[in-house]
């Protein structure tokens, strides 16, 4: 009866761990996508996409925005 109670009160918990882990793994995916697409680019014409994409690699916010697009 015990145990039953104690996984009633910690599902709360693991919901959120389970969310922020699967935040955190979306970012990292759609940075290392932003760094595939900017290798895969990189003998294209300069373009202002491949400027963001190479600001993106230092600034990672915009990186996972670009890795999505």
């Amino acid at each position: 009866m015990s145990i039953i109670r104690v996984i009633k009160s910690e599902w709360p918990a693991v919901v959120s761990l389970l969310l922020i882990f699967s935040a955190v793994l979306l970012c990292f995916v759609g940075w290392i996508w932003n760094v595939v697409k900017l290798f895969a680019i990189a003998a294209d014409p300069l373009t202002g996409m491949f400027i963001l994409r190479c600001v993106g690699v230092i600034f990672a916010p915009l990186g996972i925005i670009l890795g999505y697009l």
